[in-house]
């Protein structure tokens, strides 16, 4: 016999604890040319936003695994 009542659940969740995870940044300013995508192909990126900074020029930051 369930002792779970009507409406009760239970779920089993699993996921990889992963340890010592160090997050760096790096920033690559746009409007000076700077291209972030070759950098994002051979790195673990967790975020990537590009925002306007105090000059109006685009810049994109990276922030990836170490």
């Amino acid at each position: 016999m369930d002792d779970y009542g009507k409406g009760d659940w239970s779920a089993l969740v699993m996921y990889e604890e992963k340890r010592n995870r160090y997050f760096k940044q790096k920033e690559f300013n746009i409007s000076d040319g700077d291209d972030p995508n070759e950098f994002m192909k051979v790195h673990d990126v967790v975020n990537a936003v590009t925002l306007k900074d105090d000059n109006n020029e685009l810049v994109t930051v990276v922030t990836y695994e170490d």
